[in-house]
């Protein structure tokens, strides 16, 4: 019986094909990494970073059960503050993470937009907060059955559960939190869920909240959005959508494992108006990208003096592609397009493209 991670069940949602069985690796924390804060996926692992470092401290210094905001310490201030920045980089490297760069603006901008802990003062004021689980893997031994016609479990990391008296509260934390149109995120968390009341709480009323950590309203609280447990439909639509094979395209396609792959890699992506849109945008002189993916044909490109280097040719524009490594011209043969995956600069009238992935189509 295959089991799949609720990332995995919501990443299949939007397209089956991009669905991989759970492993080991997907529950260990983020180790030896090194993370570019100019690229979305990791600034959003350093956001879940510093979350944790947070709870994790307040997990060590609080006494439970929390019922007012001065049982909370540190306060999140305290512990992000200005002066700590040095302080919070330093637990990050005992995490074995590493910052490329950009680390100080980025925290700053973090402990300035990231209202999560009012949130948390609510749940201990009015429901007796008693236990915070951070980064916890659910179920510890075996997995939940999600579909015993398909034969389908489920396995994964919960990102945080706040036990309170009555009431537990299932936490996935988003950089930002999408709109209703896109269930993944809904999805996600409701598999967890549904994982957290067959595990633990038969008794209790379970509850899920999807909490950004970055976005925040015009009141300056944050943005969440609670989520219930499946009903019977829901249940079946994602069921039916993760066993359907076919190849679905939209935004999730560029955080897709065959995006990129050296083999076969989806052809299918070419038609996402993602992929497209940048690729419009090379032609817009002084336009910037960052971790971009677009697509090219290769009888475009030309020959600069380098290896590594080529000129993309447009109606009205001229770029120099710089290239991980170096192949010869010939490398390019039988193939009509070249995906990539990087950012473009554009400086005293000279642009660059520095791609960072590519694969041939």
């Amino acid at each position: 019986m295959p089991v799949y991670s609720p990332t995995m069940l919501a990443k299949g949602y939007l397209c089956s094909t991009r669905m991989q069985s759970f492993n080991g690796d997907e529950v260990q924390s983020v180790s030896k990494a090194i993370l570019d804060l100019k690229n979305p996926a990791d600034l959003g692992t350093f956001k879940h970073l510093l979350m944790e470092l947070w709870l994790e401290e307040v997990n060590q210094k609080s006494t439970f059960p929390i019922t007012k905001k001065e049982q909370i310490i540190p306060p999140f201030k305290k512990f992000f503050s200005r002066s700590n920045c040095r302080t919070i980089r330093d637990k990050l490297s005992e995490k074995e993470v590493n910052i490329e760069d950009e680390f100080t603006s980025n925290y700053l901008k973090f402990i300035e937009t990231c209202k999560v802990e009012p949130i948390v003062i609510k749940l201990a004021i009015e429901y007796e907060l008693e236990e915070i689980l951070i980064e916890t893997l659910q179920p510890p031994e075996g997995q939940i059955t999600l579909s015993e016609k398909h034969g389908i479990s489920m396995k994964g990391q919960i990102d945080c559960i706040f036990r309170c008296k009555e009431i537990d509260y299932v936490v996935d934390w988003k950089s930002t939190i999408e709109n209703d149109t896109n269930e993944s995120q809904k999805i996600q968390l409701q598999s967890y869920l549904d994982i957290w009341r067959i595990l633990n709480s038969q008794e209790k009323t379970v509850k899920g909240l999807l909490i950004s950590l970055s976005d925040c309203d015009e009141k300056q609280r944050a943005i969440f959005k609670q989520v219930v447990e499946f009903d019977l439909s829901e249940r079946e639509s994602l069921i039916s959508k993760i066993v359907d094979t076919t190849e679905r395209t939209g935004s999730w396609c560029r955080h897709c494992s065959k995006n990129f792959l050296k083999k076969e890699p989806c052809k299918k992506r070419s038609e996402d108006l993602e992929i497209q849109k940048n690729t419009q945008l090379l032609e817009t002189i002084n336009e910037t990208l960052y971790f971009a993916d677009v697509e090219i044909k290769i009888s475009k490109f030309r020959r600069k003096s380098s290896k590594l280097q080529y000129f993309g040719y447009g109606k009205e524009y001229q770029i120099t592609f710089i290239f991980p490594h170096s192949f010869s011209e010939e490398y390019f043969a039988e193939h009509d397009i070249i995906r990539m995956r990087g950012s473009l600069s554009s400086k005293g009238g000279l642009r660059t493209f520095k791609v960072r992935k590519y694969v041939l189509l």
